[in-house]
């Protein structure tokens, strides 16, 4: 075998896989990928952001965080809707957006509440055993929601001391905190009592009395118609205080008691024997024992009132029951002995009703009659009937032709108990003179009714009425003359007749005799007539003189001066002088002027002018006239001469509102009224009249 010659050795390098050529990247490519890169890391980022929720806190502005900012609020743009999510209400809300200008996104908004509460705590003060709510420890309180108030472990309030409570502050978020809370409970007893039947104002301001340091005071559900024990929170400068008011009933029920008379057969309601029942609470009225309504006489009935707190009052009353029928029946016209034995037949043994005299006027039918007890009216039925017809007495007539009598002037008597009215069995004929027989018939209220027959004479009347009273009468012109006065007519048939008056003959206005004519007209037509001659005598200063006269004695004593003279006389035509325009037609007529208003007490102005001159003058006072310097619009007064000088006297009224007076003024003063006060009133003719001071 041969043993082959090994080979020289030398390194040499195998490898299992063929060989390849490494291909190195361009710059430009390395480029476009890290921009690939950079754009996917943006789109996944920018996914990342439009899908995350969008956080908004209770109560502040809604707005889209971040994604409201640019450039992204470019890239996703939000739709109509943003305003409308309520940031005051916890909840999820979709928003419509748009990314990138056309692809349709929903955005998700969540308003929540991550804020806990922040509180302000109480000073409290709280009577010992009450237990106070939770709430009672907090003064104010800030959160954008709803809180509770809860305690973490309920508060010693069994011993006097200081403590401190755990309360729980917790929103409708669930967001809260624990707050420790000192306050002191006291041995001393502020709890107050009331008596029911205060209204809750009254008990308010009882409180306020009580405890006037108090700031403010507040009972909780209070009921002031209702005892029981009600929680009072009082504010004490800065310091809450805790205590109860206890509504209590000490007092028993108050009542009037009323006492009744009654008629045998009533009952009477237990309630009927108390008036004016006074208590603060319902009262149950009872009674220790049942009155006996079927026993006649007095019996006393004695009631318990009972409030709805147990609080007891007894009222003793009286009861008389009397043995009096319901229903009675009497003939009309009766008498009050009548009825009092009627109604008093049994004696009872106790004191009788009393009548009125109402009794005795009840109508026919049936009527409620009132019987006066010592203690309380009754009433009973009393009907009325009436059976018995009229008594009747009737006398004769006559009557003139065509004259028909009433029937009832037949009727000489008639006795009834009731009303009675009168008719003719058959109407008698009037027309021809002669004697007949008339059958009357009387019927009373019930029907029953009773006949009579009387002589009727018809006749026919020629003779004509008397006129009476009839007289010359003697007036002065421009009197008003009564003609009537005392003058009357009478006629056998008609009695009085009425008298017509013809009296157009005559002139008031002038002097001269005048005739009268007076007439007087039966039922048949007969006429009687009369006349009376009318004397106007003419009206002289004499005839003034004494009518001055008669005034002045009443109103000027012999120790007046002129001007206290004038004076009493301008007051007696402003007192018992009217102005009316009616007398115009005697202006320029002194004498009839003066006198109209002596006997009317009324006229114009000239007829004020014309009586105060008269009186002037019989008083010894020198006047005149003066006018107006207005023919158009006349207007006339007084010059008089008092102590040597002349002075403007107008009685008449002067025109509202400025109805000033004119006593003794000067020409300026006059002047001055007429320019500032009515216009040319007083306007004249200076010229024509003597100056004033």
């Amino acid at each position: 075998m041969n043993d082959p010659t090994p080979l020289p050795s030398r390194d040499l390098h195998y490898s299992s896989a063929p060989s390849r050529r490494r291909r190195r990247l361009a710059p430009y490519q390395k480029l476009l990928i890290a921009l690939a890169a950079l754009l996917l890391a943006a789109i996944l980022g920018f996914t990342l952001i439009v899908n995350l929720p969008i956080y908004v806190e209770v109560g502040d502005a809604a707005s889209l965080g971040i994604l409201g900012k640019a450039p992204l609020s470019r890239l996703c743009e939000p739709g109509e809707g943003l305003d409308s999510i309520d940031t005051d209400e916890p909840g999820i809300y979709e928003l419509p957006a748009t990314l990138i200008g056309f692809i349709p996104h929903t955005l998700r908004v969540y308003v929540r509440d991550t804020t806990p509460p922040a509180i302000q705590p109480r000073r409290l003060s709280i009577m010992r055993g009450i237990m106070p709510e939770a709430g009672d420890f907090i003064e104010s309180y800030e959160d954008r929601t709803e809180v509770r108030f809860t305690f973490e472990s309920e508060p010693e309030t069994g011993s006097a001391g200081e403590y401190t409570a755990a309360i729980r502050a917790e929103d409708e978020g669930g967001n809260y905190i624990i707050a420790r809370i000192p306050y002191t409970v006291t041995e001393d007893t502020l709890g107050v009592t009331s008596e029911l039947g205060l209204s809750a104002d009254e008990i308010y301001d009882a409180l306020a009395r009580r405890f006037p340091g108090f700031d403010s005071t507040e009972i909780a559900l209070l009921d002031e118609g209702e005892c029981g024990d009600y929680l009072v929170r009082a504010s004490d400068k800065g310091v809450t205080q805790l205590f109860t008011l206890t509504i209590s009933d000490t007092l028993a029920p108050e009542a009037v008691a009323c006492e009744y008379d009654i008629i045998l057969g009533e009952v009477l309601a237990i309630e009927y024997f108390a008036a004016e029942v006074s208590d603060a609470s319902d009262v149950v009225i009872s009674c220790e024992q049942e009155p006996d309504f079927t026993a006649v006489g007095e019996q006393t009935v004695s009631l318990v009132l009972t409030d709805s707190y147990g609080n007891v009052s007894t009222l003793s009353s009286r009861l008389r029951i009397h043995n009096i029928p319901s229903g009675l029946t009497l003939e009309a016209g009766y008498t009050i002995e009548q009825l009092k034995n009627l109604l008093l037949a049994d004696d009872d043994g106790i004191p009788a009703p009393t009548l009125d005299g109402s009794a005795l006027t009840l109508p026919l039918g049936t009527n409620s009659l009132t019987l006066k007890g010592e203690l309380s009216d009754m009433t009973v039925s009393l009907t009325v009937i009436d059976t018995v017809a009229p008594t009747l007495r009737l006398k004769s007539l006559t009557t003139d032709a065509g004259i028909l009598p009433s029937p009832s002037a037949f009727v000489e008597s008639c006795t009834d108990a009731t009303s009675v009215t009168f008719t003719y069995e058959s109407e008698p004929d009037v027309k021809l003179p002669g004697k007949q027989s008339v059958t009357i018939i009387a019927t009373d209220a019930a029907g029953n009714q009773t006949r009579g027959t009387a002589e009727l004479n018809v006749f026919t009347d020629t003779t004509p009425p008397v006129i009476y009273g009839v007289k010359n009468i003697t007036a002065y012109e421009s009197d008003t003359i009564s003609y009537r006065s005392g003058v009357y007519a009478q006629d056998d048939v008609d009695g009085r007749v009425t008298v017509y008056v013809n009296s157009t003959k005559v002139n008031t206005s002038t002097a001269g005799n005048y005739t009268v004519t007076y007439t007087a007209t039966d039922s048949s037509g007969n006429k009687a007539t009369a006349t009376a001659t009318v004397t106007i005598q003419k009206v002289t200063q004499s005839t003034l003189n004494s009518l001055a006269d008669k005034i002045l004695q009443s109103i000027v004593t012999s120790g007046m001066s002129e001007r206290e003279k004038a004076k009493a006389i301008y007051d007696w035509c402003r007192e018992n002088l009217k102005y009316s325009t009616v007398t115009s037609y005697l202006m320029g007529n002194y004498l009839k002027a003066a006198y109209s208003g002596y006997k009317l007490r009324y006229g114009n102005c000239y007829t004020y002018y014309a009586v105060a001159s008269s009186l002037l003058t019989r008083a010894g006072i020198t006047n005149q006239m003066i006018q107006r310097n207005n023919p158009s619009k006349p207007h006339y007064w007084n010059l008089v001469k008092i102590d040597g000088s002349w002075y403007h006297f107008d009685t008449c009224p002067q025109p509202y509102p400025n109805n000033d007076g004119c006593f003794l003024l000067t020409d300026a003063e006059v002047a001055e009224y007429s320019r500032t006060k009515q216009s040319g009133y007083y306007n004249f003719n200076a010229s024509k009249y003597p100056a004033t001071p």
